[in-house]
């Protein structure tokens, strides 16, 4: 069970869900940027990916070590290809 002010990274679930948390909002805030520019929202969502990879931040111990530590990276990267199988799928449809 996730209680309210808990240390993220001694549950799995936390961790998961602040990690997607960040990534919605700073998807939501470059593709709000971008739609000034008359830019589509994935635009942002690549630029969001660049910016968390090894690219920009990767870089970062403190980073890459508090946000995305080692151990989540699996589940992380599970549910991101589930998601990405799933839009191909309605895609296709």
């Amino acid at each position: 069970m996730v209680t309210l002010f808990e240390n993220p990274h001694e549950s799995p679930l936390a961790m998961f869900l602040l990690q997607v948390f960040i990534t919605l909002i700073v998807c939501k805030c470059l593709a709000k940027l971008l739609s000034f520019v008359r830019q589509p929202q994935v635009i942002g969502q690549i630029i969001a990916g660049i910016i968390f990879g090894p690219s920009i931040l990767g870089f970062t111990k403190g980073w890459s070590s508090a946000i995305w530590p080692t151990s989540s990276l699996k589940v992380f990267q599970l549910i991101a290809n589930l998601g990405l199988i799933f839009f191909m799928f309605f895609l296709g449809l």
